[in-house]
Protein backbone atom coordinates (compact mmCIF):
# COMPACT_ATOMS: atom_id res chain seq x y z
CA UNK A 1 0.00 0.00 0.00
CA UNK A 2 2.76 2.55 0.75
CA UNK A 3 4.24 1.79 -2.68
CA UNK A 4 0.83 2.45 -4.31
CA UNK A 5 0.50 5.73 -2.44
CA UNK A 6 3.93 6.79 -3.69
CA UNK A 7 3.16 5.77 -7.27
CA UNK A 8 -0.21 7.54 -7.44
CA UNK A 9 1.21 11.12 -7.76
CA UNK A 10 3.56 9.91 -10.48
CA UNK A 11 0.69 8.30 -12.39
CA UNK A 12 -1.41 11.46 -12.09
CA UNK A 13 1.50 13.61 -13.29
CA UNK A 14 2.06 11.38 -16.30
CA UNK A 15 -1.65 11.41 -17.13
CA UNK A 16 -1.76 15.21 -16.89
CA UNK A 17 1.31 15.51 -19.11
CA UNK A 18 -0.24 13.21 -21.70
CA UNK A 19 -3.50 15.18 -21.65
CA UNK A 20 -1.69 18.48 -22.10
CA UNK A 21 0.40 17.03 -24.92
CA UNK A 22 -2.72 15.75 -26.70
CA UNK A 23 -4.56 19.03 -26.20
CA UNK A 24 -1.61 21.08 -27.47
CA UNK A 25 -1.05 19.00 -30.56
CA UNK A 26 -4.75 18.83 -31.32
CA UNK A 27 -4.94 22.61 -31.10
CA UNK A 28 -1.70 22.98 -33.05
CA UNK A 29 -2.84 20.73 -35.88
CA UNK A 30 -6.20 22.45 -36.14
CA UNK A 31 -5.22 26.08 -35.84
CA UNK A 32 -1.49 26.41 -36.41
CA UNK A 33 -0.96 24.53 -39.65
CA UNK A 34 0.32 27.23 -42.04
CA UNK A 35 -1.40 25.50 -44.94
CA UNK A 36 -4.75 26.32 -43.34
CA UNK A 37 -3.96 30.03 -43.08
CA UNK A 38 -3.22 33.06 -45.22
CA UNK A 39 -0.26 35.41 -45.35
CA UNK A 40 -1.19 39.09 -45.36
CA UNK A 41 0.69 41.38 -47.74
CA UNK A 42 0.35 45.14 -47.94
CA UNK A 43 2.52 48.02 -49.08
CA UNK A 44 3.00 51.50 -47.63
CA UNK A 45 5.30 54.50 -47.90
CA UNK A 46 3.63 57.35 -45.99
CA UNK A 47 5.38 58.79 -42.94
CA UNK A 48 3.24 61.90 -42.47
CA UNK A 49 -0.46 62.56 -42.05
CA UNK A 50 -3.08 60.05 -40.98
CA UNK A 51 -1.99 56.99 -42.92
CA UNK A 52 0.89 55.86 -40.66
CA UNK A 53 -1.58 55.77 -37.76
CA UNK A 54 -4.06 53.77 -39.84
CA UNK A 55 -1.30 51.38 -40.87
CA UNK A 56 -0.38 50.62 -37.26
CA UNK A 57 -4.02 50.07 -36.32
CA UNK A 58 -4.50 47.73 -39.26
CA UNK A 59 -1.36 45.71 -38.52
CA UNK A 60 -2.21 45.53 -34.82
CA UNK A 61 -5.58 44.05 -35.75
CA UNK A 62 -4.21 41.34 -38.02
CA UNK A 63 -1.38 40.52 -35.59
CA UNK A 64 -3.79 40.09 -32.68
CA UNK A 65 -4.61 36.75 -31.08
CA UNK A 66 -8.11 36.98 -32.54
CA UNK A 67 -6.72 36.43 -36.06
CA UNK A 68 -4.06 33.87 -35.11
CA UNK A 69 -5.97 30.93 -36.58
CA UNK A 70 -6.28 32.70 -39.95
CA UNK A 71 -3.13 34.77 -40.43
CA UNK A 72 0.16 32.87 -40.61
CA UNK A 73 2.30 35.93 -41.18
CA UNK A 74 2.31 39.58 -42.23
CA UNK A 75 4.61 41.07 -44.86
CA UNK A 76 4.85 44.86 -45.10
CA UNK A 77 6.51 46.15 -48.26
CA UNK A 78 8.02 49.49 -47.27
CA UNK A 79 8.17 51.56 -50.44
CA UNK A 80 10.16 54.54 -49.17
CA UNK A 81 13.88 53.95 -49.65
CA UNK A 82 16.13 55.64 -47.11
CA UNK A 83 13.31 56.28 -44.65
CA UNK A 84 12.32 54.04 -41.75
CA UNK A 85 8.77 52.69 -41.52
CA UNK A 86 6.60 53.92 -38.62
CA UNK A 87 7.85 52.86 -35.20
CA UNK A 88 5.89 50.54 -32.98
CA UNK A 89 4.77 48.00 -35.57
CA UNK A 90 3.67 44.64 -34.13
CA UNK A 91 6.32 42.01 -33.51
CA UNK A 92 6.35 39.38 -36.20
CA UNK A 93 5.63 41.76 -39.07
CA UNK A 94 8.20 41.09 -41.78
CA UNK A 95 9.26 44.45 -43.24
CA UNK A 96 10.67 44.33 -46.77
CA UNK A 97 12.53 47.53 -47.62
CA UNK A 98 12.14 48.27 -51.31
CA UNK A 99 15.13 49.69 -53.21
CA UNK A 100 12.75 51.85 -55.28
CA UNK A 101 9.15 52.96 -54.82
CA UNK A 102 7.08 50.80 -57.13
CA UNK A 103 3.61 49.29 -57.06
CA UNK A 104 5.18 46.18 -58.51
CA UNK A 105 6.97 45.56 -55.23
CA UNK A 106 4.02 44.02 -53.41
CA UNK A 107 3.94 41.28 -56.06
CA UNK A 108 7.65 40.88 -56.82
CA UNK A 109 9.49 41.43 -53.53
CA UNK A 110 7.19 39.12 -51.57
CA UNK A 111 7.80 36.13 -53.79
CA UNK A 112 9.54 33.52 -51.66
CA UNK A 113 8.48 35.17 -48.40
CA UNK A 114 4.91 33.90 -48.50
CA UNK A 115 4.93 30.28 -47.31
CA UNK A 116 1.19 29.64 -47.27
CA UNK A 117 -0.69 28.32 -50.33
CA UNK A 118 -2.90 31.40 -50.32
CA UNK A 119 -2.25 35.08 -49.68
CA UNK A 120 -4.42 38.10 -48.97
CA UNK A 121 -3.38 41.48 -50.35
CA UNK A 122 -5.06 44.63 -49.06
CA UNK A 123 -4.64 48.37 -49.32
CA UNK A 124 -3.13 50.15 -46.34
CA UNK A 125 -6.29 52.13 -45.58
CA UNK A 126 -8.77 49.34 -44.87
CA UNK A 127 -9.11 46.50 -42.39
CA UNK A 128 -11.18 43.33 -42.75
CA UNK A 129 -13.16 41.80 -39.91
CA UNK A 130 -12.40 38.21 -38.97
CA UNK A 131 -15.68 36.88 -40.46
CA UNK A 132 -14.82 38.67 -43.71
CA UNK A 133 -11.32 37.22 -43.89
CA UNK A 134 -12.62 33.80 -42.93
CA UNK A 135 -15.21 33.84 -45.71
CA UNK A 136 -12.73 35.10 -48.31
CA UNK A 137 -10.40 32.26 -47.35
CA UNK A 138 -13.15 29.65 -47.60
CA UNK A 139 -14.31 30.91 -50.97
CA UNK A 140 -10.73 30.78 -52.23
CA UNK A 141 -10.22 27.25 -50.85
CA UNK A 142 -13.23 26.18 -52.94
CA UNK A 143 -11.97 28.09 -56.01
CA UNK A 144 -8.15 28.10 -55.70
CA UNK A 145 -7.48 29.02 -59.34
CA UNK A 146 -9.45 32.27 -59.16
CA UNK A 147 -8.70 35.68 -57.71
CA UNK A 148 -11.22 36.36 -54.95
CA UNK A 149 -12.47 39.67 -53.56
CA UNK A 150 -15.39 42.03 -52.87
CA UNK A 151 -14.27 44.95 -55.06
CA UNK A 152 -14.56 44.43 -58.81
CA UNK A 153 -14.53 46.36 -62.07
CA UNK A 154 -15.37 45.47 -65.63
CA UNK A 155 -14.18 46.38 -69.10
CA UNK A 156 -16.03 47.26 -72.27
CA UNK A 157 -13.68 45.93 -74.92
CA UNK A 158 -10.41 47.60 -73.96
CA UNK A 159 -12.16 50.45 -72.11
CA UNK A 160 -11.98 50.36 -68.32
CA UNK A 161 -15.35 51.01 -66.66
CA UNK A 162 -14.96 53.01 -63.46
CA UNK A 163 -18.14 51.72 -61.81
CA UNK A 164 -18.43 49.93 -58.47
CA UNK A 165 -21.06 47.58 -59.98
CA UNK A 166 -23.19 47.57 -56.84
CA UNK A 167 -26.44 48.85 -58.31
CA UNK A 168 -27.40 45.98 -60.60
CA UNK A 169 -26.11 42.47 -61.34
CA UNK A 170 -23.26 43.00 -63.75
CA UNK A 171 -20.49 40.95 -65.30
CA UNK A 172 -17.01 41.85 -64.11
CA UNK A 173 -13.45 41.19 -65.24
CA UNK A 174 -11.14 42.41 -62.48
CA UNK A 175 -10.85 41.97 -58.73
CA UNK A 176 -9.18 44.95 -57.05
CA UNK A 177 -6.44 44.43 -54.46
CA UNK A 178 -8.16 46.67 -51.99
CA UNK A 179 -8.92 43.22 -50.61
CA UNK A 180 -7.85 40.25 -52.73
CA UNK A 181 -7.18 36.59 -51.96
CA UNK A 182 -5.33 34.42 -54.43
CA UNK A 183 -3.03 31.47 -54.92
CA UNK A 184 0.51 32.30 -53.87
CA UNK A 185 1.78 30.37 -56.88
CA UNK A 186 -0.49 32.16 -59.37
CA UNK A 187 0.09 35.61 -57.90
CA UNK A 188 3.82 34.86 -57.94
CA UNK A 189 3.72 34.65 -61.74
CA UNK A 190 3.61 38.46 -61.75
CA UNK A 191 7.32 38.47 -60.83
CA UNK A 192 8.43 36.27 -63.73
CA UNK A 193 10.86 37.64 -66.29
CA UNK A 194 8.23 37.16 -69.01
CA UNK A 195 6.37 40.24 -67.73
CA UNK A 196 9.37 42.53 -67.29
CA UNK A 197 8.28 45.02 -69.96
CA UNK A 198 4.74 45.15 -68.58
CA UNK A 199 6.05 45.86 -65.09
CA UNK A 200 8.19 48.66 -66.49
CA UNK A 201 5.07 50.15 -68.09
CA UNK A 202 3.25 50.01 -64.73
CA UNK A 203 6.04 52.10 -63.22
CA UNK A 204 6.04 54.62 -66.06
CA UNK A 205 2.31 55.06 -66.63
CA UNK A 206 0.13 57.03 -64.18
CA UNK A 207 -2.87 54.71 -63.72
CA UNK A 208 -1.32 52.59 -60.94
CA UNK A 209 -2.49 49.59 -62.94
CA UNK A 210 -0.48 46.75 -61.43
CA UNK A 211 -3.83 45.19 -60.48
CA UNK A 212 -4.98 45.16 -64.11
CA UNK A 213 -1.77 43.40 -65.08
CA UNK A 214 -2.15 40.87 -62.25
CA UNK A 215 -5.70 39.99 -63.33
CA UNK A 216 -4.58 39.57 -66.95
CA UNK A 217 -1.62 37.36 -66.03
CA UNK A 218 -3.74 35.09 -63.83
CA UNK A 219 -6.59 35.08 -66.36
CA UNK A 220 -4.26 34.11 -69.17
CA UNK A 221 -2.82 31.30 -67.05
CA UNK A 222 -6.11 29.81 -65.83
CA UNK A 223 -8.66 31.04 -68.39
CA UNK A 224 -10.97 31.55 -65.42
CA UNK A 225 -12.75 34.71 -64.33
CA UNK A 226 -12.24 36.11 -60.85
CA UNK A 227 -14.93 35.55 -58.23
CA UNK A 228 -16.70 38.37 -56.42
CA UNK A 229 -17.63 38.04 -52.75
CA UNK A 230 -20.42 39.80 -50.84
CA UNK A 231 -18.95 40.05 -47.35
CA UNK A 232 -20.92 40.00 -44.07
CA UNK A 233 -22.32 43.31 -42.80
CA UNK A 234 -19.77 45.52 -41.09
CA UNK A 235 -16.85 43.62 -42.62
CA UNK A 236 -14.76 46.53 -43.83
CA UNK A 237 -13.20 49.26 -41.75
CA UNK A 238 -12.73 51.70 -44.62
CA UNK A 239 -10.52 54.56 -43.47
CA UNK A 240 -10.23 55.90 -47.02
CA UNK A 241 -13.98 56.31 -47.47
CA UNK A 242 -14.99 57.48 -44.02
CA UNK A 243 -11.97 59.38 -42.71
CA UNK A 244 -10.17 60.75 -45.78
CA UNK A 245 -12.93 63.25 -46.68
CA UNK A 246 -12.48 64.85 -43.25
CA UNK A 247 -8.85 65.72 -44.00
CA UNK A 248 -7.83 65.22 -47.64
CA UNK A 249 -4.32 66.74 -47.40
CA UNK A 250 -3.37 64.35 -44.59
CA UNK A 251 -4.90 61.22 -46.09
CA UNK A 252 -4.94 61.35 -49.90
CA UNK A 253 -4.15 58.09 -51.69
CA UNK A 254 -3.14 56.77 -55.08
CA UNK A 255 -6.72 56.63 -56.40
CA UNK A 256 -7.28 60.36 -55.90
CA UNK A 257 -7.08 61.24 -59.60
CA UNK A 258 -9.58 63.30 -61.59
CA UNK A 259 -8.48 61.55 -64.80
CA UNK A 260 -8.47 58.06 -63.34
CA UNK A 261 -10.97 56.55 -65.79
CA UNK A 262 -9.05 57.66 -68.88
CA UNK A 263 -5.70 56.63 -67.41
CA UNK A 264 -6.97 53.16 -66.52
CA UNK A 265 -8.41 52.76 -70.02
CA UNK A 266 -5.08 53.84 -71.48
CA UNK A 267 -3.33 51.14 -69.46
CA UNK A 268 -5.84 48.41 -70.30
CA UNK A 269 -5.74 49.28 -73.99
CA UNK A 270 -1.94 49.13 -73.88
CA UNK A 271 -1.93 45.66 -72.34
CA UNK A 272 -4.65 44.34 -74.64
CA UNK A 273 -3.32 46.05 -77.74
CA UNK A 274 -0.05 46.58 -79.54
CA UNK A 275 1.95 47.49 -76.47
CA UNK A 276 1.89 44.07 -74.89
CA UNK A 277 5.63 43.80 -74.49
CA UNK A 278 7.52 40.64 -73.72
CA UNK A 279 8.49 40.26 -77.37
CA UNK A 280 4.90 39.60 -78.42
CA UNK A 281 3.37 41.24 -81.45
CA UNK A 282 0.18 41.94 -79.57
CA UNK A 283 -0.97 42.14 -76.00
CA UNK A 284 -3.29 40.00 -73.92
CA UNK A 285 -6.32 38.68 -75.75
CA UNK A 286 -9.89 38.60 -74.49
CA UNK A 287 -9.28 35.07 -73.20
CA UNK A 288 -6.98 36.57 -70.55
CA UNK A 289 -9.84 38.66 -69.19
CA UNK A 290 -12.94 36.44 -69.00
CA UNK A 291 -16.15 37.82 -67.55
CA UNK A 292 -17.46 36.63 -64.23
CA UNK A 293 -21.05 36.84 -63.05
CA UNK A 294 -21.10 34.64 -59.95
CA UNK A 295 -21.21 36.18 -56.49
CA UNK A 296 -20.28 34.27 -53.34
CA UNK A 297 -22.59 35.57 -50.60
CA UNK A 298 -21.11 35.08 -47.13
CA UNK A 299 -23.06 34.13 -44.05
CA UNK A 300 -22.95 36.72 -41.29
CA UNK A 301 -20.37 34.73 -39.31
CA UNK A 302 -18.23 34.05 -42.38
CA UNK A 303 -18.39 30.31 -41.83
CA UNK A 304 -20.18 29.53 -45.08
CA UNK A 305 -21.22 31.02 -48.41
CA UNK A 306 -23.61 30.45 -51.28
CA UNK A 307 -23.07 31.12 -54.97
CA UNK A 308 -25.59 33.11 -56.97
CA UNK A 309 -26.01 35.04 -60.20
CA UNK A 310 -29.08 36.84 -58.85
CA UNK A 311 -29.19 40.46 -57.70
CA UNK A 312 -27.49 40.63 -54.31
CA UNK A 313 -28.95 44.08 -53.76
CA UNK A 314 -27.45 47.50 -53.19
CA UNK A 315 -28.14 47.33 -49.45
CA UNK A 316 -26.01 44.19 -49.12
CA UNK A 317 -23.05 45.81 -50.86
CA UNK A 318 -23.34 49.04 -48.86
CA UNK A 319 -23.65 47.11 -45.59
CA UNK A 320 -20.20 45.56 -46.04
CA UNK A 321 -18.72 48.87 -44.96
CA UNK A 322 -21.05 50.48 -42.43
CA UNK A 323 -18.64 51.76 -39.78
CA UNK A 324 -18.70 55.52 -39.39
CA UNK A 325 -15.98 58.13 -39.03
CA UNK A 326 -16.93 58.37 -35.35
CA UNK A 327 -15.95 54.72 -34.95
CA UNK A 328 -12.88 54.64 -37.21
CA UNK A 329 -11.35 58.05 -36.53
CA UNK A 330 -13.23 59.54 -33.55
CA UNK A 331 -10.66 62.24 -32.78
CA UNK A 332 -10.78 63.53 -36.35
CA UNK A 333 -14.56 63.28 -36.57
CA UNK A 334 -14.96 65.27 -33.35
CA UNK A 335 -12.83 68.19 -34.48
CA UNK A 336 -13.54 68.56 -38.20
CA UNK A 337 -16.58 70.65 -39.22
CA UNK A 338 -17.19 68.39 -42.23
CA UNK A 339 -18.12 65.47 -40.00
CA UNK A 340 -21.81 64.54 -40.12
CA UNK A 341 -23.84 65.83 -37.19
CA UNK A 342 -24.56 63.11 -34.59
CA UNK A 343 -28.32 63.25 -35.21
CA UNK A 344 -27.76 62.39 -38.87
CA UNK A 345 -26.37 58.99 -37.89
CA UNK A 346 -29.61 57.98 -36.20
CA UNK A 347 -32.20 56.61 -38.60
CA UNK A 348 -34.94 57.33 -36.05
CA UNK A 349 -34.34 61.07 -36.48
CA UNK A 350 -35.04 60.96 -40.21
CA UNK A 351 -38.14 60.66 -42.33
CA UNK A 352 -38.67 57.26 -44.01
CA UNK A 353 -37.27 58.67 -47.28
CA UNK A 354 -34.21 60.05 -45.51
CA UNK A 355 -33.60 56.86 -43.53
CA UNK A 356 -33.73 54.81 -46.72
CA UNK A 357 -31.28 57.10 -48.50
CA UNK A 358 -28.95 57.05 -45.50
CA UNK A 359 -28.98 53.25 -45.62
CA UNK A 360 -27.87 53.30 -49.25
CA UNK A 361 -25.47 56.23 -48.96
CA UNK A 362 -22.99 56.32 -46.05
CA UNK A 363 -22.94 59.70 -44.31
CA UNK A 364 -19.22 60.22 -44.69
CA UNK A 365 -19.30 63.99 -44.31
CA UNK A 366 -21.64 66.75 -43.32
CA UNK A 367 -22.08 67.49 -47.04
CA UNK A 368 -23.54 64.02 -47.62
CA UNK A 369 -25.89 64.47 -44.67
CA UNK A 370 -27.07 67.80 -46.08
CA UNK A 371 -27.46 66.19 -49.53
CA UNK A 372 -29.73 63.56 -47.97
CA UNK A 373 -31.63 66.28 -46.09
CA UNK A 374 -32.46 68.04 -49.37
CA UNK A 375 -33.61 64.84 -51.10
CA UNK A 376 -35.67 63.76 -48.10
CA UNK A 377 -37.41 67.12 -47.73
CA UNK A 378 -40.96 67.77 -48.83
CA UNK A 379 -39.70 69.94 -51.68
CA UNK A 380 -36.43 68.58 -53.09
CA UNK A 381 -37.20 69.97 -56.57
CA UNK A 382 -36.64 73.61 -57.42
CA UNK A 383 -39.76 75.73 -57.86
CA UNK A 384 -41.05 75.91 -61.40
CA UNK A 385 -39.34 72.69 -62.46
CA UNK A 386 -41.70 70.18 -64.01
CA UNK A 387 -45.44 69.84 -63.66
CA UNK A 388 -47.51 69.85 -60.51
CA UNK A 389 -49.60 67.30 -58.65
CA UNK A 390 -49.01 63.62 -59.30
CA UNK A 391 -46.32 64.23 -61.93
CA UNK A 392 -44.27 66.29 -59.50
CA UNK A 393 -44.61 63.63 -56.80
CA UNK A 394 -43.48 61.05 -59.35
CA UNK A 395 -40.42 63.14 -60.21
CA UNK A 396 -39.54 63.44 -56.51
CA UNK A 397 -39.49 59.66 -56.26
CA UNK A 398 -37.49 59.42 -59.49
CA UNK A 399 -34.72 61.74 -58.32
CA UNK A 400 -34.53 59.84 -55.02
CA UNK A 401 -34.35 56.48 -56.76
CA UNK A 402 -31.55 57.70 -59.04
CA UNK A 403 -29.76 59.23 -56.06
CA UNK A 404 -29.38 55.84 -54.35
CA UNK A 405 -26.87 54.85 -57.02
CA UNK A 406 -25.02 58.20 -57.09
CA UNK A 407 -24.38 58.92 -53.43
CA UNK A 408 -23.43 62.50 -52.65
CA UNK A 409 -23.48 63.59 -56.30
CA UNK A 410 -24.38 67.22 -56.94
CA UNK A 411 -25.23 66.19 -60.49
CA UNK A 412 -27.57 63.19 -60.42
CA UNK A 413 -27.89 61.56 -63.84
CA UNK A 414 -31.27 60.22 -64.91
CA UNK A 415 -30.49 56.52 -65.29
CA UNK A 416 -33.71 55.93 -67.24
CA UNK A 417 -32.20 57.84 -70.16
CA UNK A 418 -29.01 57.45 -72.19
CA UNK A 419 -28.74 61.21 -72.71
CA UNK A 420 -26.98 63.71 -70.46
CA UNK A 421 -30.13 64.48 -68.50
CA UNK A 422 -30.67 64.66 -64.78
CA UNK A 423 -30.84 67.00 -61.81
CA UNK A 424 -28.25 69.38 -60.35
CA UNK A 425 -28.13 70.66 -56.80
CA UNK A 426 -28.15 74.46 -56.67
CA UNK A 427 -28.75 77.22 -54.11
CA UNK A 428 -32.33 78.48 -53.78
CA UNK A 429 -33.64 81.20 -51.51
CA UNK A 430 -37.15 79.76 -51.67
CA UNK A 431 -36.25 76.15 -50.82
CA UNK A 432 -36.14 74.88 -47.26
CA UNK A 433 -32.48 74.51 -46.34
CA UNK A 434 -31.45 76.84 -49.15
CA UNK A 435 -30.81 74.10 -51.74
CA UNK A 436 -32.89 72.23 -54.32
CA UNK A 437 -32.47 69.96 -57.35
CA UNK A 438 -33.10 71.51 -60.75
CA UNK A 439 -33.90 69.37 -63.78
CA UNK A 440 -31.75 69.68 -66.91
CA UNK A 441 -31.92 68.00 -70.31
CA UNK A 442 -29.13 67.17 -72.76
CA UNK A 443 -26.29 68.26 -70.53
CA UNK A 444 -25.34 71.16 -68.29
CA UNK A 445 -22.08 73.09 -68.16
CA UNK A 446 -21.67 72.37 -64.43
CA UNK A 447 -22.33 68.65 -64.81
CA UNK A 448 -20.91 67.53 -68.14
CA UNK A 449 -17.39 67.05 -66.78
CA UNK A 450 -18.79 64.42 -64.39
CA UNK A 451 -20.56 62.43 -67.11
CA UNK A 452 -17.88 59.74 -66.91
CA UNK A 453 -19.04 58.97 -63.35
CA UNK A 454 -22.53 57.99 -64.49
CA UNK A 455 -23.18 54.37 -63.43
CA UNK A 456 -23.03 52.09 -66.45
CA UNK A 457 -26.55 50.71 -66.29
CA UNK A 458 -30.11 51.89 -66.94
CA UNK A 459 -33.07 51.87 -64.59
Amino acid sequence: MPQLRLARPLILALALTAALYTLFHSHHSTYSDPASKLTLVLAAYETDGLRPHWLKRILDTYASAQYADLVAGIVLVWNRPGVDPPAGLPRGVKVVRAPVNSLNNRWTLTRGLVKTPGMVVTDNDLVLSKPALKCLHRVWQSHPTRLIGPFVRRRDGSSYVLDELVARPSPYNFVLPRALVGSTELVGRYAEKEWEEERRYVDEQEAHCDDILLNLIVGQTTRKAPLRVALPPGSIGDFATYCSPLNRPASSGLADQSSRASLRTECLAHFMGEGGGGGRKRGFGAEASPQGSLVAVCSDDGESFTLTTADVGLRKWRAMSNLTASELCPDLAATVPLAPPPHALSSSSRSPAGAELAEYCPEVTKAVSEWIDVLASEGPLCAGAGAGGQEREREKEEVRENARYQCGAWCIWDLRLSTKSGWRLRPSSSARGGMCFERFEDGHRECDEWWYQRPRFDL
